[in-house]
């Protein structure tokens, strides 16, 4: 994988990663140094260089350089199969667990904030204490360290330093151009050891799969590279050098799958304090607190009672009466909130485990030891891998960039893109924006209304075993608990209608065109969505759509075929369309409370809390809802990015 944090997307099939059991590394050595004396050592990674790739192409130069040396046939890569995690066991000798290097990308599990080594000019702060690379050692003996072209790793490019951000249009001209200075360093600057890095190989694999033409052409160029690279040393009487060629994974074939393993289709995005997905068969997940499923502890434990993260982790492990009971005993709004909250969202571990049958889920704890991995404080509380030729994807722009990843930067210009056009639409014209969400209303009706055809297609078909007493109502309980939930949960589907209140100084005759409105809109939704999950029901049983957090996509992706990528899209549309009306509804209340003298203004926010925000309202009830407002007012443009983030 390439040191720089990005995902490539191509209508080829092909892996983004290798897996732990079917990459292999090339490993071979060549020495030129004498007996006795101070030698000095060049390596070179050759990223994506897989075990067998030797046999795809006639490599003479590399034949020779194996037949002056000593090659073995593979190396087994440190799990998992990236770039910088094994570049750092490749410099250490040490297990990601043990230097703690566990992805390409830097990550913080308490913050869920991410980064990309790629750009950060020294991260040793995030190496383990006491893990030294190759070249600290090195340094450490009064030898002198370079590197060319690889990430700032402690240690390497102590003296000299030269790496080109990407991308770098790699070539044989380019890389043996890097040769001749690495060389020149040899022979110049007295520099005794040098990590020198190309992925040529690795972007040809990675946007045109493994055994392309693109890649072979790319592995005959650094057949040639490696060809110079000899005959460099002979004409330069280099004997004092060493080199060793290795690679830090391989690659394994995806399949085209017509059920993708897709995180955001079992769990909310926001139970996820942090998620590292489309990266191959591989994703990180650390739920937000109180949502990764735990055991309670035990009665004996007294003076956790009056704890409440005790009580929230007895109801996230399904001990409902005790929870209510320790929450009776020390009660807070905040506290129930996060209870209700939980209620909804349910558990990650449980709405992931089992859900796909190519994707195995793991607590941290549950890691097998042989992955050496997990052993970290680092890792992430959730750990999900999947089998051979598949990837575990996000979910937002998965249609789009069928059957790879959504590229890194796609994803954040895309929420850009989003966020400048709301505010555009709401700066240049109240009736643009108007236009532009009504244009947006009639799209997601549209996608409702297929899956309202689709479901009549079935009932036609007689696909009605769902509708049958015995299954239709199979694990419906009586709970009174858990009927107040499912209450909770369908009033999200009525959300929005407070926007007509702020919006009535646009509407003609707002005592008749409001109220009629709601009478003409209320039950026209209510219809639409009741005929929608009755089509689900001809497709999917309760149970698979309660495992679901994303229902109309598993129903498109049973009955639309090719078309399914119509209802994710539609899914953005309908998360823009929400963030549009929000924008225009909410700059509307702005504009009115800076046109009163503060009397209407306490009234407009009491009513909106009421309607939108009862907790955030309740709970600063004691203080001046002025104070409430503008913190609301604060807090909207971070929401923006909030409702875009969450699609992606």
């Amino acid at each position: 994988m390439s040191v720089r944090n990005r995902q490539f997307a191509t209508r080829q099939v092909f892996s983004q990663q290798a897996t732990l059991f079917y990459t292999l590394l090339l490993l071979t050595i060549v020495s030129t140094a004498p007996a006795g004396g101070r030698s000095k050592l060049l390596l070179m990674v050759l990223d994506g260089f897989r075990w067998d790739m030797d046999k795809l192409e006639d490599l003479p130069n590399l034949a020779a350089f194996s037949a002056e040396g000593v090659k073995v046939p593979y190396v087994t890569p440190a799990f998992t199969t990236l770039t910088i995690p094994n570049i750092f066991t490749i410099l250490t000798g040490c297990y990601p667990e043990t230097h703690g290097v566990l992805h390409n990308i830097v990550f913080d599990k308490s913050t869920g904030q991410l980064g990309s080594p790629a750009y950060v000019k020294n991260i040793t702060e995030y190496l383990n204490p006491g893990i030294e690379t190759i070249g600290m050692t090195a340094s450490q003996q009064g030898r002198r360290v370079g590197t060319y072209n690889l990430i700032p790793i402690p240690g390497t490019g102590t003296d000299i330093y030269e790496y080109e951000p990407e991308p770098r249009n790699e070539s044989y001209s380019t890389i043996s151009a890097g040769v001749d200075k690495v060389l020149n360093w040899f022979s110049n600057s007295s520099i005794d050891f040098t990590a020198f890095y190309a992925n040529i190989l690795d972007e040809a694999a990675h946007y045109f799969g493994p055994e392309s033409p693109e890649a072979r052409s790319a592995l005959r160029q650094l057949d040639r590279v490696i060809g110079y690279l000899l005959q460099q040393i002979k004409q330069r009487g280099m004997k004092d050098l060493n080199v060793i060629l290795v690679a830090d994974h391989g690659f394994e074939q995806v399949k085209n799958v017509s059920n993708p393993i897709e995180i955001l289709s079992y769990v909310n995005a926001s139970s996820l304090q942090m998620l590292i997905a489309d990266y191959g068969p591989l994703a990180l997940i650390q739920p937000l607190p109180g949502r990764k499923e735990e055991r309670a502890p035990s009665d004996g434990v007294a003076r956790l009672l009056d704890n409440p993260e005790y009580c929230i982790r007895c109801w996230a492990a399904g001990t409902v009466g005790r929870a209510l009971s320790l929450f009776l005993r020390n009660p807070s709004l905040e506290l129930l909130q996060t209870l209700l909250h939980l209620a909804v969202c349910g558990q990650v571990y449980a709405a992931l485990s089992g859900k796909h049958p190519n994707m195995t889920v793991y607590y941290k704890e549950d890691v097998p030891t042989r992955f050496h991995y997990a052993n970290t404080p680092r890792m992430t509380d959730i750990l999900v891998t999947a089998d051979p030729g598949y990837v575990i994807y996000s979910y937002m722009l998965y249609p789009f960039f069928t059957p790879c990843p959504a590229p890194y930067l796609a994803v954040r210009l895309v929420a850009a893109l989003c966020l400048g056009l709301v505010g555009f639409a709401n700066c240049y014209s109240v009736r643009l924006a108007a236009q532009l969400n009504n244009v947006l209303t009639f799209l997601k009706v549209g996608a409702l209304g297929i899956i309202i055809v689709f479901g009549g297609i079935q009932l036609a078909k007689g696909n009605t075993v769902n509708f049958e007493p015995d299954n239709v109502f199979d694990g419906t309980t009586s709970n009174v608990g858990d009927a107040m939930v499912s209450f909770y949960s369908a009033l999200w589907a009525y959300s929005g209608w407070q926007t007509l209140n702020t919006m009535t100084e646009e509407l003609k005759d707002p005592t008749r065109n409001l109220v009629q409105s709601i009478a003409i809109s209320m039950p026209l939704v209510t219809v639409i969505f009741v005929l929608t999950n009755i089509a689900y029901f001809t497709a999917m049983t309760p149970a698979e759509m309660l495992a679901s957090d994303a229902v109309a996509v598993t129903f498109a992706d049973r009955l639309l075929g090719t078309m399914s990528w119509v209802i994710p899209v539609a899914v953005a549309v309908s998360t823009f369309a929400t963030l549009l009306t929000n924008t225009l509804a909410f700059s509307r209340t702005e504009r009115c409370s800076l046109l009163t003298d503060g009397t209407e203004l306490y009234r407009a926010v009491f009513c909106a809390c009421l309607l939108d925000e009862v907790a955030f309202c309740a709970c600063r009830w004691d203080k001046a809802l002025f104070c409430s407002y503008w913190w609301d007012r604060v807090v909207f443009c971070s929401s923006w990015w909030d409702q875009v983030m969450f699609c992606s």
